[in-house]
């Protein structure tokens, strides 16, 4: 009876010491704390050190997505790259910008902060069919906080805009020293649109704000105007015609906007309004385009 006992006793104590230190080998190799490194200025490497009491080191390289499992800590390392650890003070996070995506908006001018054309003028716009389509390919972010949740985005876009006359059969064009004037269109025609496009390359430099998924940005958009053109579409004796006239009517080949965008994942509501004056002095009535419309980024 007694051997029994010192046997079932000597069992229990072996399980006791055993089992404790099993749970203790497995939880402390799934203990780890992550350092980054670098490989001279390009491949960024995680090296994963459990404690001492594990038995592998895992070293994850980013950039070829392969993890490499070194038993027992013995690391060989190539004298032709520098290895080294990167130090986390001072470090700023990773931030991404919403620039880059499509978007569409409706125009209209303004002319001492009030809609321009109240009055009957002959560049007057029909808001409802004024728009603008804009297209940005790309944009580089900069991160100006440690937790990536604030930065600058610059990058290069494209602007389409394509204004509607209110009135169909009033179109303009340069007269004599560049001014703008107002031309007709003959009555007997049935206009379908009668409007004035522009392309300019736009290159932004945008401040903004994160938290999770959403985003508040704010900033300026230059602009470089690469095309100008009036069409008028019309039918006459059956027939579908088209009248063009391709010019710079005394327009300023340069733009300033100021812009602001709000959104929530891959949608966005924004607003541009140009600072700057649409013709150049003396040329044309003192219009600052305004767009307001919403968009979808892309890269997120």
């Amino acid at each position: 009876m007694n051997k029994k006992i010192y046997k079932f006793g000597y069992i229990a104590l072996l399980l006791a010491i055993t089992i404790p230190s099993i749970a203790q080998n497995n939880t402390e190799d799934s203990l780890v704390v992550t350092d980054e490194w670098s490989i001279g200025s390009s491949t960024k490497l995680q090296v994963v050190k459990p404690n001492n009491k594990a038995k592998e080191l895992k070293i994850i390289n980013y950039r070829k997505n392969n993890i490499t499992t070194i038993k027992n800590f013995e690391v060989s390392i190539n004298k032709k790259n520098s290895y080294k650890q990167e130090k986390n003070r001072g470090k700023r996070g990773n931030f991404e910008g919403h620039w880059s995506g499509v978007y569409i908006g409706l125009t209209n001018y303004l002319q001492g902060g009030e809609i321009y054309g109240s009055n009957g003028d002959d560049m007057r716009l029909d808001w409802s069919g004024s728009r603008t389509f804009i297209i940005n390919p790309y944009n580089a972010d900069i991160s100006l906080s440690r937790n990536g949740c604030f930065g600058m985005a610059v990058g290069v876009g494209f602007e389409y805009q394509r204004l509607s006359f209110s009135d169909d059969y009033t179109s303009i064009t340069k007269g004599d020293k560049g001014v703008i004037i107002p031309i007709s269109i003959n009555n007997q025609y049935n206009v379908r649109r009668n409007t004035l496009k522009h392309l300019y390359l736009t290159v932004p430099i945008l401040f903004e704000v994160q938290s999770r998924k959403a985003f508040v940005s704010a900033g300026v958009i230059g602009g470089l105007r690469l095309h100008s053109k009036t069409k008028v579409v019309y039918d006459y004796e059956g027939d579908k015609r088209k009248m063009k006239n391709t010019d710079d009517f005394s327009m300023v080949p340069f733009k300033l906007d100021a812009t602001a965008k709000i959104g929530y994942g891959c949608f966005a509501v924004f607003c541009n309004y140009t600072l700057t004056k649409m013709f150049e002095k003396n040329k044309g009535a003192d219009l600052h385009p305004l767009t307001i419309g919403f968009g979808f980024v892309w890269g997120i």
